[in-house]
């Protein structure tokens, strides 16, 4: 149960980083560079 846990929460956090990432990224290329 707890190796089960472990694997769910580290994959909960990459793809809360990669979301949070792809919203900057996407932001940033509206407002057209930095």
């Amino acid at each position: 149960m707890p190796k089960k846990q472990t694997k769910r929460n580290g994959i909960r956090k990459s793809k809360r980083q990669n979301y949070k990432k792809r919203k900057y990224t996407r932001r940033n290329k509206h407002k057209g560079g930095m």
